[in-house]
């Protein structure tokens, strides 16, 4: 394990926490996480988990849809919203995990295996949710040792995708979890500047989504709301989308949804208005860390949310992953993709590795057969 003096010295990531909170620097924290993202460039730690530790699953530019269901599986990670207290904890036993989260903790100068509050839950849940599902894979080789080698494709919801990236040997664990916090501290500050929400909707047929959006944009204009945002932020399942806007967007949206043909609306448990426009400011730092990172062509296929294509190579990394802290998360879009077959065909089995049973619970929305063959791997 290097030094953690050395890594802070390098890094400043606890300069970059001060600066978000806006005690630190006079000018933007913003500009200061990109500085800091520059000088990732030199920081190195030495820990069995620093490099792709699944470089034994065999290279694959694309699905093979020929191998019979119990011989090929997809591989779904989680995003933000998962994290629970203590979540991980019953994955020490595997060799490696405590060095892992060790790896995470230098990081971020927290220790990552002594979260006890919730507070410190919903400051690390970024990092915290990446680092816990990559030692799920871990129960997932000791309760199936097939499967990784049988692993044809992978997928991230928003933040999990990141994980995926690291998973597929596209970016290194260290490399990738730096990735992660700059991102968390970008769209903390972003969420400041823009304060907000994001709130799942349950609506008919004929409703009116679009113009309910609208609406509650001008409703904030008339309120002198500056730069307000009301928009799709996640494509779920048919009739379930999640919405990101400015706070005074929501309860307007909460307020008068019935009037558009929405049938239930439920508040999230996030921090602001994600993967909308609001998060503009923290798409620059994102960029500036993965500049500096090693990036290379995934082992296995990993499909993004933002456009339903594959990363190929670096430069595909570096044009996508950024836009996705703006762009909405098209997850419906994307099993509907990822899961197309010729009728008649099986499907492969589905592993959602990571906390959380959600990933699951869209796929049985979405496509039953699929869903038939799919299994958490976290407990």
């Amino acid at each position: 394990m290097g030094s953690v003096s050395r890594l802070l010295r390098i890094a400043r990531l606890s300069s970059c926490s001060r600066a978000c909170s806006g005690s630190a620097r006079k000018e933007s924290p913003l500009k200061g996480l990109i500085d800091d993202a520059a000088s990732y460039k030199d920081a190195h730690i030495k820990t069995p988990w620093a490099t792709q530790p699944y470089t034994y699953i065999p290279q694959k530019s694309s699905p093979d849809y020929t191998l019979e269901p119990n011989d090929s599986c997809i591989i779904l990670f989680p995003g933000q919203g998962t994290q629970f207290l203590g979540m991980g904890e019953h994955l020490f036993k595997y060799p490696d995990v405590k060095e892992l989260y060790d790896c995470a903790s230098e990081i971020i100068d927290f220790d990552l295996k002594k979260i006890k509050t919730k507070a410190e839950l919903d400051k690390y849940c970024q990092i915290l949710i990446v680092v816990t599902s990559l030692a799920a894979v871990e129960n997932l080789r000791d309760q199936r040792p097939s499967a990784l080698p049988s692993c044809v494709a992978t997928a991230g919801f928003s933040l999990g995708e990141i994980t995926a990236l690291i998973f597929s040997g596209a970016i290194s664990l260290e490399e990738g979890l730096r990735v992660v916090n700059i991102r968390a501290l970008a769209m903390e500050a972003a969420s400041k500047d823009n304060p907000g929400g994001m709130l799942t909707v349950l609506y008919g047929p004929d409703a009116k989504l679009s113009d309910l959006c609208k609406d509650a944009i001008e409703y904030c204009i008339k309120n002198k709301v500056e730069y307000p945002v009301c928009s799709i932020a996640n494509y779920l399942y048919p009739e379930c989308k999640v919405i990101s806007a400015s706070t005074l967007a929501l309860k307007f949206v909460e307020e008068n949804g019935k009037k558009y043909g929405i049938r239930r609306t439920t508040r999230l448990n996030v921090a602001g208005p994600f993967h909308s426009v609001a998060m503009t400011n923290a798409v620059e730092p994102v960029r500036a860390a993965l500049k500096y990172c090693r990036l290379n062509k995934p082992t296995i296929p990993v499909y993004s949310a933002v456009d339903n294509k594959c990363y190929t190579d670096q430069a595909s990394i570096m044009r996508t992953l950024p836009k996705q802290i703006v762009r909405p998360v098209k997850w419906e879009q994307l099993m509907q993709s990822l899961y197309l077959r010729p009728k008649g065909s099986n499907f492969p089995r589905t592993f959602e590795i990571g906390p959380g049973r959600t990933l699951r619970s869209i796929l049985r929305k979405i496509n039953g057969p699929a869903w038939d063959n799919s299994f958490s791997i976290f407990e």
